[in-house]
């Protein structure tokens, strides 16, 4: 049975899309590629290092004597620790003292844009890997980097470049090719989503986020099959994830098997949410009838459903009564 095309917008919202982050501790190499910025003056990158960790962390005297004097490795393996503990401010002082000795350490250099990145500070971050392309014109995981930042600045166009210069260069950054799916999804280009899926799942195959993904990419070209087929896969992987069973769920209602859609949705949300999730797909149908009996079961089954519930069986009945007279 086709659902009218207004829902395929209203239905969207209920969709999710999941999202991978990296840990930072974990960089390795980065890869060389063709240089995009100016050089700047070296005394200009130094002041700006110290603005920077001005923005970031609050001075504190105090706090900076207490950090000794120790190795490179050592301050970075001292950050990395912090960073794990959700230290970020200490693990931004101990990467700084790298990068007082040693500024052109791309990879600690990397480690501070993601931490700006955590916090917000999108400026700060892309500054950050702009700087590593300074010394390593060809680094992959500055683009990346680069790519994170304006996808979080909401400016996917931006974004898409810098995460298709990484991964043509270095193609084992699978987390940039989920990136790419999802700017593909929003720019409704579902073939090229769909292969940026495939590709990460090369390098992580079974991952259950990435086949989500890529269910959402199916479901949106309105291959529905494909799509169940794939949610499936990822509830093998992790059938503790709730919002893959919402996934689901629409998507069976996609191919008419509403009574599977139920079972799916009550797996995301107990009975009373799945009633009234599947009350709400009957009425943007127009089966107003199923629907008002799917509101009045989600009320049975949970009182606290009673508003919700209730109001969308009004809306159900005023459709129902507004139908008859067309």
């Amino acid at each position: 049975m086709r659902f009218m095309k207004s829902s395929i917008r209203i239905l969207f919202v209920f969709l999710t899309i999941i999202y991978l982050s990296i840990n930072l501790s974990g960089c390795a190499s980065m890869g060389n590629m063709q240089g995009l910025f100016k050089e700047n003056q070296y005394e200009k990158m130094l002041e700006r290092q110290k603005q920077r960790q001005a923005a970031l962390v609050i001075s504190d005297d105090k706090l900076l004597a207490n950090i000794p004097e120790v190795n490179e490795s050592e301050n970075i393996r001292s950050g990395d620790h912090y960073l794990k503990q959700g230290n970020l401010n200490m693990a931004f002082l101990q990467y700084s003292k790298v990068l007082e000795q040693k500024p052109d350490n791309s990879e600690v250099r990397y480690k501070i844009g993601r931490l700006y990145l955590k916090k917000g500070l999108y400026d700060q971050a892309i500054d950050e890997f702009k700087q590593i392309l300074l010394y390593e014109p060809e680094n992959a995981l500055a683009f990346d980097g680069l790519g994170r930042s304006y996808f979080k600045m909401e400016d996917l166009n931006e974004s898409e470049k810098y995460f298709h210069r990484a991964i043509v260069l270095n193609t084992g950054l699978w987390q940039s090719h989920i990136f790419l799916g999802i700017i593909y999804n929003h720019q409704r280009k579902f073939d090229e989503a769909i292969k940026e899926y495939q590709s990460a799942l090369v390098q992580k195959p079974g991952n259950s986020i990435l086949l989500n993904n890529l269910a959402l990419s199916y479901y949106f070209k309105e291959e529905y099959e494909k799509a169940v087929d794939s949610f499936v896969l990822s509830l093998k992987k992790d059938s503790s994830n709730m919002k893959v069973y919402n996934n689901l769920a629409l998507a069976l209602c996609r191919l008419g098997k509403f009574d599977e859609a139920l079972e799916a949705f009550k797996m995301a949300k107990g009975a009373a949410a799945a009633h009234n999730n599947i009350g709400y797909v009957y009425m943007k149908e127009g089966r107003y009838d199923e629907a008002i009996q799917a509101f009045e079961n989600a009320i049975k089954e949970n009182k606290s459903y009673y508003v919700k519930a209730r109001n969308n069986m009004i809306k159900a009945k005023t459709a129902s009564d507004n139908a008859l007279y067309k």
